[in-house]
C-alpha cells in the first residue's frame, strides 16, 4: 500500500526500488535492533544495507565508507539505561 501511494505521486519512480528502500527502512525502524534498544537504533550492518540499496538504484553516485557517516552518538545521549529520555 505504501508503494502504491508513492507511485501515485511519483509515477516515474521504479516500484521495485521503492519497495527495496521501504524494506530496509522498515527493518531499521521496527526491526529486532529497535525492539531491543529502542526507536532510532540501527547497526552498522543495517546502514551498510541502506547504503548498498541507495548505490544500486542511483540514490548516491558512489560508494562511501559507511563507518564515516554512521554514528549512534546522538542516540547514546537521549537514552539512559535503555529508556528514551524525553523532555
Amino acid at each position: 500500500a505504501a508503494s502504491d501511494i508513492v507511485m501515485e505521486f511519483a509515477p516515474n519512480e521504479d516500484r521495485e526500488h521503492q519497495l527495496s528502500m521501504l524494506r530496509v527502512e522498515l527493518d531499521m525502524a521496527d526491526g529486532p535492533v529497535s525492539l531491543e534498544k529502542g526507536i532510532g537504533w540501527a547497526t552498522p550492518h543495517q546502514w551498510q544495507a541502506f547504503h548498498d540499496t541507495l548505490l544500486a538504484y542511483g540514490g548516491i553516485s558512489r560508494a562511501i565508507d559507511v563507518n564515516t557517516a554512521f554514528t549512534d552518538k546522538i542516540l547514546q545521549g537521549v537514552y539512559r539505561n535503555g529508556q528514551l529520555v524525553w523532555p
